[in-house]
């Protein structure tokens, strides 16, 4: 993490798969950069403000008023969430 430099490519990858919890709880205690840990601050609330929408919209279609609405990119929200919260990735572990 301390070899990564705040720039588009890596906002870019960042703002799509975000960092788990744990590892951009890292990245900002590393980055020496007030700057640096800003950037990083304002990428992962925007991953989290996407990751929040996907996870009510989830839950919306889950209710019997929506049901007949088709999923979108929300249908592996938990999924996700669960990721993010304990650094898994799919595949790894027996995740799905």
């Amino acid at each position: 993490l301390e070899h990564l430099i705040p720039d588009e490519h890596l906002a870019g990858l960042l703002r799509q798969h975000g960092l788990c919890f744990r590892h951009a709880q890292l990245a900002a205690a590393s980055w020496k950069q007030e700057s640096a840990r800003q950037w990083l601050g304002e990428i992962m609330r925007e991953f989290l403000a996407e990751l929040t929408a996907d996870l009510k919209e989830f839950q919306r279609k889950h209710d019997h008023r929506h049901r007949d609405q088709p999923f979108g990119r929300e249908i592996n929200v938990v999924r996700r969430a669960l990721e993010f919260l304990l650094g898994l990735e799919a595949g790894v572990g027996g995740a799905p």
